[in-house]
């Protein structure tokens, strides 16, 4: 929620993540996903993930972990 709310982007890049896929989300952060303006223009990164039932809290707090250190995470 804070990643537009200081200035609008031009441009948000939402990316489909499964939760578990940490390192698929990093590697888009350090390559063609990172956050670097674009002519000028702000780009955003968010990753769309969800956590089913069955893989419970343990990865649940590893996603808060996440999200706390990126804040691209929905």
């Amino acid at each position: 929620p804070h990643k537009c709310r200081n200035e609008t982007p031009f441009l948000v890049l939402l990316v489909a993540s499964l939760p578990q896929d940490t390192a698929a989300r990093r590697a888009v952060r350090a390559t063609w996903g990172n956050e670097r303006a674009a002519g000028g223009a702000r780009v955003v990164r968010l990753f769309l993930t969800g956590v089913h039932p069955v893989f419970g809290a343990p990865l649940q707090r590893l996603l808060r972990e996440e999200s706390a250190r990126y804040g691209d995470l929905l």
